[in-house]
């Protein structure tokens, strides 16, 4: 079975959709992973976090927010991607791994035993 990218899912499921928040492209990862037999679903903090690099590689945007409902819940914040989030290949590593793109001394410092 081949590997599963969140990070090209949102990058998918931006470009079908325009504009989205986390919370529903976990919901629609928790479908689509369900759908190809993934027994482990992510989480919803993984997916955040995956928005969270995404914006600091400059691939997506926050692009507006919905009024609150709750006063106890944060605001949804809606992402689009970026003009560079567009024209940065989708096999490259910002897609694909973007906390090693961020962080690769980190990220070779702390996966160097595990290959």
């Amino acid at each position: 079975m081949e590997k599963f990218s969140i990070g090209l899912f949102i990058r998918r499921y931006l470009l079908e959709r325009g504009k989205a928040y986390p919370y529903e492209v976990f919901r629609a990862l928790k479908r689509a992973l369900l759908a190809q037999g993934y027994a482990k679903r992510g989480s919803y903090q993984n997916v955040r976090n995956y928005f969270r690099w995404l914006r600091e590689l400059g691939l997506v945007k926050e692009c507006g927010t919905a009024p609150l409902l709750n006063p106890h819940l944060s605001r949804r914040r809606y992402y689009t991607l970026t003009s560079k989030g567009l024209a940065t290949p989708p096999e490259s590593l910002e897609w694909t791994n973007p906390r090693r793109a961020l962080y690769p001394q980190s990220w070779d410092r702390h996966h160097k035993n595990s290959k």
